[in-house]
């Protein structure tokens, strides 16, 4: 599905990229804290073979980790917190599935490679999440950026 999407420079990589228009804040607010995306769609539609995927908006993390560091910015240790309320997680019999009221991850082994040209092994995560959460997910990462770059330590 084609959605409106704008331009944005993507600083890793030095060159424009097009982002579907309601993730480009929350994409760029993901970069400035160190989170690596690869993929992204604002409303995802597989024609309803996958109907716990339908309509969501989805971003695709490059490794897990940036996972961890992503839920460790944005959820809070409040029940009542409305996005801690949606990652109610559960894991589905037999897959690597983790399902939750909102939010929906799922996890794949991939080999990445790495500036020296070695492959390695990672694990990617697709993410998908109600596009209601676009705009408080953006705000915390700002929060936490302070609309400066973040960089992780990646030992």
């Amino acid at each position: 599905m084609s959605h409106p999407s704008k331009k944005v420079f993507h600083r890793i990589y030095r060159r424009f990229v097009h982002i579907d228009e309601l993730l480009a804040p929350l994409i760029k607010a993901m970069w400035k804290a160190g989170i690596h995306t690869c993929e992204c769609c604002q409303e995802v539609d597989y024609g309803g073979f996958w109907p716990n995927r339908e309509g969501k908006a989805w971003i695709g993390i490059e490794d897990f980790k940036y996972f961890g560091v992503l839920t460790n910015i944005v959820l809070k240790a409040d029940p009542d917190d409305v996005l801690t309320q949606r990652t109610s997680i559960y894991t589905i019999p037999d897959t690597m599935d983790f399902v939750s009221e909102g939010w929906l991850t799922e996890i794949s082994p991939e080999f990445f490679m790495m500036h020296s040209g070695e492959e390695v092994l990672g694990y990617s995560v697709d993410w998908y999440f109600p596009q209601e959460d676009i705009p408080i997910l953006t705000k915390r990462l700002n929060e936490f950026t302070g609309g400066r770059w973040v960089e992780l330590n990646e030992k």
